[in-house]
């Protein structure tokens, strides 16, 4: 049995047609169905009921046909492997991400690899934007996904890129007398207690975020700096205080909790991707396509959203 065998029974089997399995598959139907009854004699089983006009599957062949497309789908998979070593696409490939890029990001971003490259292994290591420069420049991750803007000098033999943007969130409990508003002023917060994340996540963000509640008359009163987004979510549903979060963890739903948004000003953080800027690898180079795919469709979204809600205004 050729692994061809299966490919024309696959097309009769999904066609119900011997004519227009032929054409898919770029043969006459004379040694297609040669074919199909010489897999049978071998096989020993009748896998299609015909008649002069119609074609149908047996019990048989139905059971036939999904182990047919299985092998089939393995020997792609035994072929794009042997290729990818073949361009040097085998191998681990150590990916630094921050916190909330778990969130989504990371699953899209492995699902087109997995399906794309087969012959690459993902290693990805939860990071702070800190830890991802020191691990980038001794060698320990390969690329990172990282909050942007970078502190000064940290780019220094490093490409970086900006991937997507997403608001501040305020995560807190709906007990909590400002929840009742669906907008929260920045103002708002200087009278609270607040849980932000650690600073050597996401530098110069923490600075920026401190740095506007001065100018607004009175630094923010930080009760808690938890090393995990999950964390602080919890803190902000016990009623401990309110949550500076990302857009993206608003997916992380807590009895008792709400997500509202921070207005006056908006504040905006960024997610890059970075890597050393001597590394010409292909694995790399995969990896940068299938980060600018990503990019390109949370963009796409970004964009309906906005045409969406502008429709519901007008």
């Amino acid at each position: 049995m050729e692994l061809r065998h299966l490919r024309y029974f696959v097309a009769v089997a999904e066609e119900l047609h011997f004519g227009r399995a032929a054409r898919r598959l770029h043969i006459s139907q004379p040694p297609l169905s040669m074919t199909i009854r010489a897999l049978e004699e071998e096989i020993g089983v009748q896998l299609l009921s015909r008649s002069r006009t119609h074609v149908e599957l047996t019990e048989a062949g139905r059971v036939f046909l999904r182990e047919a497309r299985l092998t089939l789908e393995q020997a792609g998979r035994a072929t794009r492997i042997a290729q990818c070593v073949r361009e040097g696409l085998h191998g681990s490939f150590r990916l630094g991400y921050s916190p909330s890029v778990d969130l989504g990001v990371l699953p899209e971003l492995l699902r087109d690899l997995l399906e794309r490259e087969p012959g690459l292994e993902m290693c990805p290591r939860a990071l702070s934007a800190t830890e991802q420069i020191v691990a980038l420049r001794e060698r320990a991750i390969e690329a990172g996904f990282l909050r942007l803007p970078l502190e000064r000098g940290d780019d220094e033999g490093l490409t970086v890129r900006a991937v997507y943007e997403e608001p501040l969130l305020l995560a807190l409990s709906e007990k909590h007398p400002l929840a009742k508003l669906p907008r929260i002023p920045f103002r708002k917060l200087l009278e609270e207690r607040i849980i932000i994340f650690r600073r050597s996540v996401a530098p110069r963000a923490y600075d920026d975020i401190i740095s506007r509640s001065r100018e607004l008359g009175s630094p923010l009163r930080i009760a808690y700096e938890p090393d995990a987004l999950q964390t602080g979510i919890s803190l902000a549903a016990g009623g401990l205080g309110i949550a500076l979060v990302p857009e993206s963890a608003s997916v992380m739903t807590r009895a008792g909790l709400a997500f509202r948004k921070l207005v006056a000003p908006e504040i905006v953080l960024q997610m890059g991707f970075a890597h050393r800027r001597d590394d010409n690898s292909a694995m790399l180079g995969v990896v940068n396509a299938a980060v600018d795919r990503l990019s390109s469709r949370r963009a796409g979204r970004a964009r309906r959203k906005q045409s969406s809600k502008e429709s519901a205004r007008g």
